[in-house]
């Protein structure tokens, strides 16, 4: 399951922020007050729910981030597995089979470089429901009431 890293405003100094790793179901409310985080992060969380609990999601970073507070999202990007699934020497399939083979040596048994059988397994093999390209994470994030992006992170004004 996702968790989330917080920075708690009131709690931290300019030399030594502190830092806080909070483990929640983020598909529905947290237990904050509105306004309570200068910064959210989530990584490899947004792609294991529905659009609609991704947008739920939003709507409640939204809600608990302060004016001017970021929230970075880290998920795999659709466009360059697209791209992959093109290359004709298939370099970044062979990369993942490599990286995934060397840290799950059983998955050698089963796991092939055809681009149809790569392609499945990043996105389905691993409990993935909606794979997002930076266009479809800005619109969800927009429904959740963020309006400034960028490839980095989701800002609130």
């Amino acid at each position: 399951g996702g968790g989330l890293y917080a920075m708690i405003p009131e709690q931290e100094s300019e030399m030594s922020p502190l830092l806080h790793f909070l483990q929640y179901d983020c598909t529905g409310p947290l237990p904050f007050a509105p306004q309570s985080f200068k910064w959210i992060f989530t990584e490899h969380f947004i792609e294991h729910v529905a659009m609609e609990q991704a947008i739920g999601f939003f709507r409640e970073a939204y809600r608990l981030l302060e004016r001017g507070g970021t929230l970075r999202v880290s998920t795999p990007d659709l466009a360059i597995y697209a791209a992959a699934y093109f290359d004709p020497n298939k370099r970044f399939f062979q990369e993942h089979y490599d990286i995934l083979t060397e840290n799950t040596p059983q998955m050698a048994d089963w796991m092939t470089l055809r681009r149809g059988h790569m392609f499945n397994q990043i996105f389905w093999g691993f409990g993935h429901k909606y794979i997002y390209d930076f266009e479809e994470l800005e619109y969800v994030a927009g429904l959740g009431g963020f309006t400034e992006a960028n490839g980095c992170s989701i800002k609130r004004e």
